[in-house]
């Protein structure tokens, strides 16, 4: 702007609004404030709307959230698989990865997959220092994952909304970072979705669902 005044700024919110974010509805000033921003969806445009003080700012809709839960066809038998999905926040990712292998040693009735954030799978093969059976790295799409996954343990990734869509139970993972402030399912209230500290809380969980496998075996 102080460079040019005809040169148009256009500024595009292209993921979700999390709980306690901030900065993103926050005017800065005249100067970089954009003379657009962009929406993706009605509802992320009320918010903006609702919270950005700077009343001078054009806020449009541009496109809408994909509609796709109609087209997808959930399994009604699901394997033991836990499907872990981090977000690209590498230290996210590497918490995440250390409790999928601790997991995966203790527990070998389970199948374990961890999809990466396009932008971390190809960094974290360090972390990998030992070979598990039951552990291992999806180059699958989401859909498939999801499709075989009986859980989905996510933190702060909004590839849960998906995964929840295709028949997955969410677990949610407190990894002591700043993304646990970032639940992309904050303004969930159900009793569906549980959160995880440590690896004990997994065990009534699959408790759980082996005895209910077993009754309806029996039944």
């Amino acid at each position: 702007h102080k460079s040019k005044q005809n040169i148009k700024c256009i500024g595009f919110q292209h993921t979700l609004f999390f709980k306690y974010q901030h900065s993103i509805t926050r005017s800065i000033n005249e100067i970089f404030d954009p003379n657009l921003i962009l929406c993706a969806g009605e509802t992320s445009a009320k918010i903006l709307k609702k919270k950005i003080k700077n009343k001078k700012l054009c806020i449009k809709v541009l496109g809408s959230p994909m509609e796709e839960k109609k087209y997808f066809k959930i399994k009604s038998k699901k394997k033991n698989i836990i499907l872990f999905l981090p977000s690209g926040d590498p230290e996210e990712s590497k918490y995440m990865t250390r409790f999928a292998m601790e997991l995966a040693k203790s527990n070998k009735k389970v199948l374990i997959v961890i999809r990466y954030h396009p932008i971390m799978i190809n960094k974290l093969n360090n972390e990998f220092h030992e070979n598990l059976d039951n552990l291992s790295i999806s180059y699958s799409t989401l859909e498939d994952d999801s499709n075989l996954a009986k859980w989905a343990i996510y933190s702060s990734s909004t590839a849960i909304f998906k995964a929840i869509m295709l028949g997955c139970i969410p677990l949610r993972l407190h990894c002591n970072l700043p993304t646990d402030f970032c639940d992309p399912l904050w303004q969930l209230k159900s009793n569906m979705i549980k959160t995880i500290f440590k690896l004990s809380d997994l065990e009534n969980i699959f408790l759980n669902s082996y005895q209910n496998k077993k009754n309806k075996n029996i039944n």
